[in-house]
């Protein structure tokens, strides 16, 4: 009897849910006062329920999964990084030198890795799926306002700032390879209106498709499987570009007696070599192989490892016979600990995707590197390598077209962090009224439904008119919000083109961008940010609670069996959590500040 009266409750709970789904469907004729309530808990969002939520630990949908797998989502990651990290890469060689330029080179790559690891570890811990969700689980509940005005609108505008820069930088170089193709049968005279035409034309290609459908992709992944990841297929193009460009300096240098002269005449490469320093050097690799960005988009795509499949009995399997093994990893024979094993890749899917992701473009980029630099004489004088290759030559010329092939898709898929974050600091006025009206309108609504019996009537009446406006007010409001969204990404496209107009054409200019965006934008988000995230959350806040789901239960609290088995799983955490703290203090916030506070004395002296 003592088990059922225990088990009457979540019976109860069980019919209650059953019911509020069923009122959902609008072919029901019949409506009641559970239907109202469901109805007042759908139009307040569960604010009440989320506010209690966010105090225990995860409680969020970042682990519901998506439709890639593991090497899918590592190929997204590299593709994230390699658009254009490779062309840049033997003008940081040249800065640096090779005794120093590689082991940097391997340095940012695994600070790329261990970012995107502490940005997922702190979204896990509080069940935030954007960094801004992380931005306002940092803060104190009570300081909640000044989150919205502040905290989430700064981490947007570097989340923009960042996006709006790598934007350009793709825009600027595939007009350079357009400007380059094109060369051996134009005047220089003409140049110059040629770069500005063709930045319009690919501004507006660029654009087209999200402005005719701004609300799904232009192709759907279930009627069109391979288009939908054709920037995942595109990641290839990049080592069969460098083996045919390594292959052709290689007999140009042969038929030279020597290495390829820099070129002459063709922008001034001059004066990025004078202007730039060692720190250029390490400001334009963070910049190339770091993506935080990307980091959710890439999170919410990757297919969860399922479990191994559950038994009715402990002993007997599912859908099995006796004589049929188990198929559980422990019954098996198959360690937990082994690095291949079932229970490893279910565990940390999320770091061996991003891992094999960074590695691989770490080495496309590597070969770049050594490519640009030893084969030409003064490798990497120019920002972008291809600038100092021959431009009437059959070969370069298929690799250029390569180039183009992989750069043009990436510029769109750059800027949509960008256009996600203006969205969402549109959206925050009106969510800063709805948070300091919140209680007066649950007051409000709990008054309207807990009513008396002819209200109730009124109510059950008017239900289906209700419906018909609501209807009305969300088709008006997603044509609003498309209206909004097309003006904002217009917007941004004209930013991106009049900045690749006055920064694009010479290796100065597009040298000091990627070390501007690369010193304010990409050490902010990819160590400062998430250093100070994982430090306010494990080591100045309180621990959220595992175990005990509600902090006020008088009952909880005096469990002390819970209360002792709550401490032993924070303790297990809290030693889990021993690799990330050396990391995060040893690694990542020193270098990300040291490369910030560098660049910024170098540009105040510079002014």
């Amino acid at each position: 009897m003592g088990d059922d009266h225990e088990r009457e409750p979540l019976v109860q709970q069980q019919q209650q849910h059953f019911r509020s789904r069923d009122c959902t469907n609008p072919c029901l004729g019949s409506v009641d006062q559970n239907e109202g309530r469901s109805r007042v808990r759908l139009r307040t969002g569960g604010r009440g329920k989320g506010r209690g939520r966010r105090r225990l630990y995860g409680g969020g949908r970042l682990d519901s999964g998506g439709d890639l797998s593991i090497w899918q989502v590592a190929l997204g990651v590299s593709s994230d990084i390699l658009s254009p990290a490779p062309l840049l890469i033997p003008h940081t060689f040249l800065l640096l030198g090779l005794p120093i330029a590689i082991p940097i080179l391997f340095l940012t790559a695994s600070l790329s890795w261990f970012s995107h690891v502490i940005l997922v570890v702190c979204g896990r811990y509080v069940g935030g799926r954007t960094l801004t969700q992380i931005a306002s689980a940092a803060l104190p509940d009570r300081w909640r306002s000044f989150n919205t005005w502040f905290g989430e609108p700064v981490v947007e505008i570097f989340r923009i700032f960042l996006a709006v820069g790598r934007g350009c930088v793709n825009v600027m170089l595939v007009t350079d390879l357009f400007v380059q193709l094109i060369k051996p049968y134009t005047q220089n005279s003409s140049l110059i209106y040629l770069r500005l035409l063709i930045i319009v034309i690919v501004s507006i290609i660029s654009s087209l498709p999200k402005l005719i459908m701004p609300r799904r992709p232009l192709f759907l992944p279930s009627s069109y499987p391979i288009l939908s990841r054709l920037p995942l297929i595109l990641v290839f193009f990049w080592p069969v570009s460098i083996v045919i460009i390594g292959l052709r300096l290689r007999e140009l240098n042969r038929e030279l007696d020597g290495k390829i002269p820099p070129p002459t005449g063709g922008g001034d490469g001059s004066e990025a070599i004078t202007s730039g320093t060692i720190w250029g050097g390490f400001t334009i690799l963070l910049f190339c192989l770091t993506t935080p960005q990307n980091t959710f988009k890439r999170m919410r795509s990757l297919r969860r490892v399922n479990k191994p499949p559950t038994t009715t009995h402990p002993m007997v399997p599912l859908n099995h016979s006796s004589l049929d093994p188990v198929s559980d990893p422990t019954m098996t024979g198959q360690s937990k600990s082994s690095p291949l094993s079932s229970y490893t890749l279910r565990r940390y899917s999320w770091e061996f995707a991003t891992f094999l992701g960074v590695l691989s473009s770490s080495l496309i980029c590597l070969c770049w590197g050594l490519v640009g630099y030893l084969g030409l004489d003064r490798g990497g004088f120019e920002v972008n390598i291809m600038a100092s290759l021959p431009s009437s030559d059959p070969w370069i010329t298929s690799a250029r077209i390569l180039l183009l092939m992989i750069l043009f898709p990436a510029i769109a898929d750059s800027l949509q962090p960008a256009t996600t974050g203006v969205m969402n600091l549109i959206k925050l006025p009106l969510r800063f009224r709805r948070l300091s009206g919140g209680s007066r309108n649950r007051k409000r609504l709990n008054s309207n439904v807990s009513g008396s019996s002819r209200r109730r009537k009124l109510f059950k009446s008017e239900f289906v008119e209700e419906d018909d406006e609501e209807d009305d007010d969300e088709e008006e409001m997603v044509s609003r919000r498309v209206g909004v969204f097309r003006v904002v990404l217009v917007s941004i496209y004209i930013i991106v083109g009049l900045v690749a107009v006055v920064f694009g054409g010479s290796s100065g200019g597009e040298s000091s961008l990627i070390q501007v965006v690369g010193c304010f934008g990409s050490s902010i988000l990819t160590g400062l940010l998430p250093s100070l995230f994982f430090v306010a959350l494990f080591h100045v806040r309180k621990a959220r609670s595992i175990l005990i789901t509600d902090p006020s239960s008088r009952i909880l609290i005096e469990d002390d069996l819970l209360l002792r088995k709550e401490s032993q799983l924070q303790k297990k955490l809290s030693g889990r959590r021993i690799w990330q703290d050396l990391g995060v203090f040893g690694l990542l916030l020193p270098y990300c500040l040291v490369i910030f506070i560098k660049g910024t004395i170098i540009g105040i002296i510079r002014k």
